[in-house]
């Protein structure tokens, strides 16, 4: 008998070493490129921007060429706020980003779809060419919903049957609530997209305490992730903003802000470590403040980046993936120590 449950321990044993090694070698295994989003008007990368690329081994750069929006005195649906771009780099893959707003694509009409589709094309080729890039993959940034994918759908399949498409992957942004709901949300067609892991929080809403990052809101989100049918890239936040208030409605976001500006005592008020009420009328940082609004700062912290960095690590099925960080600014960079950044990406 005693023999017996030796032999039973020993088999126990050798079947978690096993199981422990095989993980190992599956983590081993996986392919991984680092990389950026850069999300500016103007597209110069700066001497400190080029070296912070080099010192992480980021070979991808997601750029936002365009947006596309209702235009205000035609309310047609165009591509608006094209980025002047001059980059040099040849070791770095570009990867256009088209960012469609949620007004136009809740006004997009099916007889419409094509002629946007060519127009999208047509800026994107021209930008291409102008600043010397031949793109392998262009990305669409787009929070569809259930009453819009239709819409946007539709809009995919114009793009991809696009002479300048052809030979190109086609990626789309997924956000949390499409991984979620999925049978509401369906699946986009397109070749890839790449899992948004952050802006999950309610913006507009005064009693939100960071809506750029929650770890235990992400993992009720990607219960299910291991099941998406598409092959995801991540994104992670690093970066942080301030939303201003004004009697409980929200008034806009107040960007490139550190917690230590908003510690002037002469300005601000602190009501909690990370929200201020404004004291008195003024111009400051270029935004109009008016006494009595009400600033809440929201930033992504390493430890946390870095916790649902592991949950998603350990819950996307794929052998090779791109791992990005939001976005590519000394501002928002200089809050993190190389090692805080360097184990975000080696959680893959």
């Amino acid at each position: 008998m005693l023999l017996r449950h030796k032999a039973l321990f020993r088999t126990c044993l050798l079947l978690l070493l096993y199981s422990l090694f095989a993980a190992a070698c599956t983590r081993h295994e996986r392919q991984v490129r680092r990389g950026m989003y850069y999300w500016k008007t103007n597209v110069t990368l700066s001497q400190e921007e080029q070296a912070f690329l080099k010192q992480y081994h980021c070979e991808e750069l997601y750029v936002r060429f365009f947006d596309v929006d209702l235009d205000p005195n035609t309310g047609r649906i165009v591509p608006v706020a094209p980025a002047r771009i001059d980059l040099t780099d040849s070791a770095l893959n570009i990867v256009p980003v088209v960012f469609i707003t949620p007004a136009a694509i809740a006004q997009l009409e099916q007889n419409t779809i094509a002629v946007l589709a060519q127009n999208i094309t047509g800026l994107l080729q021209r930008k291409c060419t102008e600043a010397g890039i031949v793109p392998k993959e262009i990305q669409i940034d787009c929070d569809w919903t259930a009453s819009t994918k239709e819409a946007y759908f539709n809009l995919l399949h114009h793009l991809k049957r696009e002479a300048f498409f052809t030979g190109k992957q086609l990626s789309v942004t997924i956000r949390l609530h499409q991984v979620k709901y999925i049978v509401k949300s369906g699946i986009p067609p397109a070749d890839k997209g790449l899992l948004m892991c952050y802006n999950m929080g309610k913006l507009r809403n005064i009693k939100e305490e960071n809506s750029i990052l929650n770890v235990a809101t992400a993992q009720q989100y990607l219960d299910n992730l291991e099941h998406y049918p598409l092959p995801l890239d991540v994104a992670l936040p690093v970066f942080h903003w301030s939303v201003l208030f004004e009697k409980e409605q929200y008034k806009g976001i107040l960007r490139d802000i550190d917690l230590d500006r908003l510690q002037d005592r002469q300005l601000f008020q602190p009501q909690t470590s990370h929200t201020f009420t404004v004291v008195k009328d003024t111009f400051w940082n270029g935004f109009e403040l008016k006494k009595g609004q009400w600033i809440r700062y929201e930033n992504s912290p390493a430890e946390d980046v870095q916790k649902l960095a592991t949950f998603v690590a350990e819950h996307i099925p794929n052998d090779s993936l791109k791992v990005l960080l939001y976005h590519l600014d000394q501002q928002n960079l200089k809050n993190y120590t190389p090692d805080e950044l360097e184990k975000i990406f080696t959680r893959f």
